[in-house]
C-alpha cells in the first residue's frame, strides 16, 4: 500500500512539474531559441505544446530555409489564422518556390502579409520580375528585402519593388547580374532612407549608377560593392563616400577592378 501511495505521489509531482514548472522554464528559455528549435519542442509534451502555441513570437516568423516543397509549405502556413501578423519570412535557398506560389499568397493569404517587414528570397532562382511584382504589391510595410543570386531579376523587378514598397531600408541584390544602372536610379530616387545596400557581383552596374546612390541615399551606412568590374572609382566618389561615413565592404577588392 505504501509503495502504491509513493507511486501516486511521484506521478502527481511529475505532472505538477510538467504542467507548471516546465512551461515557466520554457517561457524564459524560448526567448533565446530559434523558431525551428521552438517548433521542435512542440512535439515533446502536450504541456509544452500548450505553452508554446500561445507564445506570440512563434507566429511572427516563418523559417523555411533550405526546405523542400517550400512554396506549398508557405501557402499552408499563411492559411493558419495564427500567422495573420507574420513579420518575417525566410526562404533562403528553399526549394520549389516559384512565382505561382506568390500568386497564391496574393489570392488566398493577402491579409496575412500586410504586416510583413522582412522577406528573404536568397537563392530562389525560380522567382522572376513577375514574382517581385506580386509579392511587393502584397507587402506594403516591407523594410528588409533580400534576393541574392537571382539572374532572372532585372530593372523591371526593381521598378515594381520601389513602386509598391516605400519603406525599404535594407536591400540585398547581390549576384543579380542583369541589373543595370536604371535600378540604381530607381533606388536612389525612391529609397533615400536606405541604410544598407549589397550590390556584390552586379557586374553590369557602372560609376554613373553608383554616383546617384551616393548623392541621394544620405542615410546609407553599409554598401557592399565586391567584384564589380564596371566601376572606375573616381576620386570624387571617394569624397562623397567618406563624407557620408558609409562603410564599404571589400573596398580594397573593389579598387583593384
Amino acid at each position: 500500500m505504501k509503495m502504491e501511495e509513493e507511486k501516486v505521489k511521484a506521478a502527481e509531482e511529475e505532472e505538477t512539474w510538467s504542467k507548471e514548472t516546465v512551461p515557466k522554464v520554457i517561457r524564459i528559455v524560448s526567448t533565446r531559441l530559434s523558431q525551428r528549435d521552438i517548433i521542435s519542442l512542440l512535439l515533446v509534451s502536450p504541456w509544452l505544446h500548450r505553452t508554446l502555441v500561445s507564445y506570440p513570437s512563434l507566429w511572427l516568423v516563418i523559417d523555411l530555409r533550405e526546405m523542400n516543397n517550400a512554396g506549398n509549405r508557405l501557402v499552408s502556413a499563411l492559411s493558419i489564422p495564427r500567422y495573420r501578423h507574420v513579420r518575417e519570412i525566410n526562404l533562403e535557398f528553399a526549394q520549389d518556390i516559384e512565382d505561382r506560389h506568390l500568386e497564391l499568397l496574393k489570392t488566398k493569404c493577402l491579409g496575412s502579409l500586410q504586416d510583413l517587414e522582412s522577406l528573404n528570397l536568397n537563392g530562389c532562382q525560380k522567382i522572376s520580375d513577375k514574382g517581385i511584382e506580386i509579392i511587393s504589391s502584397t507587402c506594403p510595410e516591407l523594410k528588409v528585402f533580400s534576393i541574392y543570386w537571382n539572374v532572372r531579376v532585372t530593372d523591371i523587378g526593381i521598378q515594381h519593388l520601389v513602386k509598391n514598397c516605400k519603406h525599404i531600408i535594407d536591400l540585398n541584390l547581390s549576384g543579380c547580374k542583369n541589373l543595370l544602372d536604371k535600378s540604381l536610379q530607381l533606388i536612389a530616387d525612391n529609397y533615400q532612407e536606405l541604410e544598407s545596400l549589397n550590390l556584390t557581383r552586379c557586374v553590369k552596374l557602372t560609376d554613373g549608377g553608383l554616383q546617384k546612390i551616393l548623392i541621394k541615399c544620405s542615410s546609407l551606412r553599409s554598401l557592399n560593392l565586391y567584384a564589380l568590374s564596371g566601376y572606375i572609382m573616381m576620386s570624387q566618389y571617394l569624397c562623397i563616400i567618406f563624407s557620408l561615413s558609409v562603410r564599404i565592404s571589400n573596398l580594397l577588392d573593389w579598387l583593384y577592378f
